[in-house]
């Protein structure tokens, strides 16, 4: 009885279809129904279309950007070194004319000293030959 009772109502909405898509092309113009949704489909495609180049564009211009920083980066930091290597044999040129002119100052205390040895022992020595003369 359910069985007899589902083709029935089939049967029922198979009529009623048929009768709709009998009517359709009167009730219903497809080129002229469609193409509003079409505008709208193809209007909205364009504009993401557009707005995904914009932003490709967008992309590319930050790369550029980000590139040009980078080697603008680089360029500063080569810089630098150059600088900082540069100061350092400055300073180590200036250590070493010190630890020279500390050696030259050194020799010459020494030398100073060894020709005042020197001289006092000449001094010593020729009051001894005084002092032997004298007693002679």
């Amino acid at each position: 009885m359910l069985i007899s009772l589902c083709l029935k109502e089939v049967n029922r909405v198979a009529r009623h279809a048929t009768l709709l898509f009998a009517f359709l092309p009167q009730l219903f113009d497809f080129d002229i129904e469609v193409k509003p949704i079409l505008e709208v489909l193809v209007g909205k495609t364009v504009e993401q279309a557009l707005l995904e180049v914009m932003e490709e564009e967008e992309l590319s211009n930050l790369r550029a950007q980000q590139r040009r920083f980078k080697e603008l980066r680089n360029a500063e930091l080569v810089e630098t070194q150059r600088l900082e290597e540069q100061e350092r044999r400055h300073r180590e040129e200036k250590e070493r004319r010190m630890e020279q002119q500390a050696e030259v100052l050194r020799k010459e205390k020494e030398t100073g000293e060894k020709i005042s040895a020197r001289a006092f022992a000449q001094v010593i020595a020729i009051l001894n030959i005084i002092k032997l003369s004298g007693t002679h």
